[in-house]
C-alpha cells in the first residue's frame, strides 16, 4: 500500500518539476492540498509534509505546499475542486472519481 503511495507522490513530484522548469524569473507558486484526513493524521505528518518540503527544496523554493487544516471541499467533490481551481492539488479516494477522473489513476498504472 505505501509503495503505491510512494509511486504516486514520486509521480505528482516529477510533474512538479516539469512544470517548474521554464526560463526567466518566476514567483514562488503555492499549491493548496484539498484532502480528507484531518491535519494531524500520520499519513499527513510523516508523507505529506516530508512530501511538501522535497518539493519546495527541489524546486529550489520555487513550489510550496499549503495544508489547511480543514478540507476545502466536501471529500466527494476533492477532484472537481482542483478543476474549479479551489485547490492545486488533492488527495481523495479512488472510490469517488472513477467517474470523474481518468488520470486519477495514471500514477498507479503498472
Amino acid at each position: 500500500m505505501f509503495g503505491k503511495i510512494k509511486l504516486m507522490l514520486a509521480s505528482g513530484a516529477l510533474m512538479l518539476g516539469l512544470l517548474s522548469m521554464t526560463s526567466g524569473a518566476q514567483a514562488a507558486t503555492e499549491l493548496s492540498l484539498n484532502h480528507y484526513m484531518f491535519v494531524k493524521h500520520f499519513f499527513v505528518q510523516q508523507v505529506v509534509k516530508p512530501w511538501g518540503d522535497q518539493v519546495t527544496k527541489a524546486s529550489q523554493g520555487r513550489v510550496k505546499l499549503k495544508i489547511p487544516v480543514a478540507p476545502l471541499s466536501p471529500t466527494p467533490r476533492q477532484w472537481s475542486s482542483v478543476e474549479t481551481g479551489v485547490a492545486g492539488m488533492a488527495i481523495s479516494h479512488d472510490g469517488f472519481s472513477v467517474n470523474g477522473c481518468s488520470l486519477c489513476s495514471s500514477p498507479i498504472c503498472p
